[in-house]
């Protein structure tokens, strides 16, 4: 097939656009996201009251923040906002793919992630297993689950005692973010 306008968002200056495997996420210039695409367990588009949305809707969660950046991974979704507050939205009852909340469990509505208030995030980066964001004074934090921590994608070396926290952001030197698969 050829590309085709996504004529839903026509009359929008969208900034950026994000696409995991089955959801995706625009950012327009006036800083409002919109999502699109499969609600895998209800939790992927910030709507818990939908299964799929077949055009871009506005995170209403989100309603009101400016957003300056987002990412989506297979499982997830990410806003950082103008003033540098992450928040965070998708599947994560398993374990596979760490939100940055420190639970394993599903958020189906955008949440600050906790452990990173009082840090200045510019960007984020979310690959399948794991998420990296730079903050403002270069620093880059990172989060996954084991495998990514296993393959080294955390950027954190091996730990001293053989057990990884991963689940929620930690500091680690970097110039720039960028996540695959």
């Amino acid at each position: 097939p050829s590309p085709k306008r996504v004529e839903a968002l026509r009359g929008l200056r969208v900034r950026s656009v994000s696409v995991g495997w089955s959801h995706a996420l625009a950012l327009a210039e006036d800083g409002q996201v919109y999502a699109w695409g499969e609600n895998e367990n209800r939790a992927l588009l910030g709507n818990p009251n939908v299964e799929r949305q077949l055009l871009p809707k506005p995170v209403e969660a989100l309603q009101g923040v400016r957003v300056s950046n987002v990412a989506v991974a297979r499982w997830r979704s990410y806003a950082v906002t103008e003033t540098g507050e992450i928040w965070s939205w998708g599947c994560d009852r398993v374990g596979y793919t760490a939100l940055g909340h420190g639970e394993q469990r599903d958020c189906p509505l955008p949440k600050p992630i906790e452990s990173l208030r009082g840090v200045k995030v510019d960007a984020v980066a979310a690959g399948e297993r794991f998420t990296l964001a730079l903050a403002d004074d270069g620093s880059v934090y990172s989060w996954g689950d084991d495998q990514a921590a296993g393959w080294g994608a955390l950027g954190r070396g091996p730990s001293s005692d053989g057990c990884m926290e991963v689940h929620i952001p930690r500091r680690i030197p970097a110039l720039r973010v960028a996540c695959g698969l």
